[in-house]
């Protein structure tokens, strides 16, 4: 596991990027409060109960018109 020091100053330096670039991070751990409200954050659960589930959409299933059924 990589140092609480090392992580905090990963986020931080995400958060205070200016760019506009979009970064998806992919980790197990939340990121730390104290920059998590200076980003833009989203958390996939895993839990269909609460969405998102995950990164990459269900596939819906068709309808005989073709188009997805919701």
């Amino acid at each position: 596991m990589v140092n609480m020091d090392v992580q905090e100053a990963f986020y931080a330096d995400l958060a205070a990027d200016t760019s506009g670039d979009q970064n998806h991070v992919f980790e197990n751990i939340e990121p730390p409060s104290s920059v998590r409200d200076k980003m833009r954050y989203t958390h996939f659960s895993g839990n269909a109960a609460k969405p998102p589930v995950g990164f990459f959409p269900v596939q819906l299933p068709a309808s005989p018109s073709g188009k997805a059924v919701l």
